[in-house]
């Protein structure tokens, strides 16, 4: 034999797998410390990264100058507004439909003038004008 002896020892995979692991993890928890603090500085890291008006983290810094915190919050606010004003006008419809069918009476005969006095003016030239009026069917 050469001047070094080995010794082997065998020892059972499910006996010495969950010693490993234990070690692991307890090694594991002590670089974490104490993992209210560590939640506590993430989270302060994330709120308040530096993003563009999107909420996206820009390759140039110069989009990046509001914090995420600020931007999730507008984001969130502007669509509740939204829904807010689009509730509101549904609601609204029915006025909205009558005010619009009492102006458009109001200006028919307007446009009526306006149609005909075009439709004559035209006549009065030189060229042929041909001028085709046709109804719709607004049940198709």
């Amino acid at each position: 034999m050469s001047g070094q002896e080995q010794a082997s020892v065998n020892i059972p995979k499910d006996l010495l797998e969950p010693i490993i692991r234990q070690h692991i993890a307890a090694g594991v928890v002590a670089a974490i410390g104490d993992p209210a603090r560590l939640i506590q500085v993430v989270v302060e890291r994330a709120v308040k990264t530096k993003v563009d008006n999107e909420g996206k983290v820009s390759d140039s810094s110069y989009c990046n100058h509001h914090d995420l915190i600020e931007v999730v919050c507008r984001n969130t606010i502007v669509r509740a507004t939204k829904a807010a004003i689009e509730n509101f006008i549904a609601e609204q419809e029915p006025l909205i439909v009558a005010a619009v069918e009492k102006e458009l009476r109001k200006s028919t005969s307007k446009f009526a003038k306006a149609l005909v006095d075009g439709f004559v003016a035209s006549t009065k030239q030189r060229w042929n004008v041909e001028c085709k009026f046709e109804s719709v069917n607004r049940d198709r």
